[in-house]
């Protein structure tokens, strides 16, 4: 592992229980790592088009930062695909589940009005 990824995993298994990645960081490195933080909340799984355009049209980024975007966006992929089985099932399971729900007389349809 690299030096950065050794001292977060020391922290990890330190028994003083905290994490603290600034710890690892010089003030630029902590300043990248946050607008990537920022960057990657931006992004809508369900609509990662948009997501990336709104990141390029107010965001000023590095090339690297865009690389990392990508990065993340190809491991939602391989994540969906490895994991697509069993959201299926989930979905099916969910949806037997709604047809044993019985009616409500409520008209609002909400549980409290």
């Amino acid at each position: 592992m690299g030096e950065l990824l050794d001292g977060f995993v020391a922290q990890m298994e330190s028994e003083k229980g905290k994490l603290d990645i600034s710890a690892l960081l010089n003030t630029e490195e902590v300043a990248d790592w946050e607008l990537l933080v920022k960057l990657f909340q931006e992004i809508e799984i369900a609509n990662i088009g948009k997501s990336l355009k709104k990141i390029s049209k107010f965001y000023n980024t590095d090339r690297w930062h865009e690389l990392s975007l990508l990065a993340l966006v190809k491991m939602y992929e391989l994540m969906w695909k490895t994991h697509k089985p069993q959201l299926e099932a989930i979905q099916s399971k969910l949806s037997t589940i709604d047809g044993v729900n019985p009616p409500t007389d409520d008209p609002s349809g909400g549980m409290f009005g």
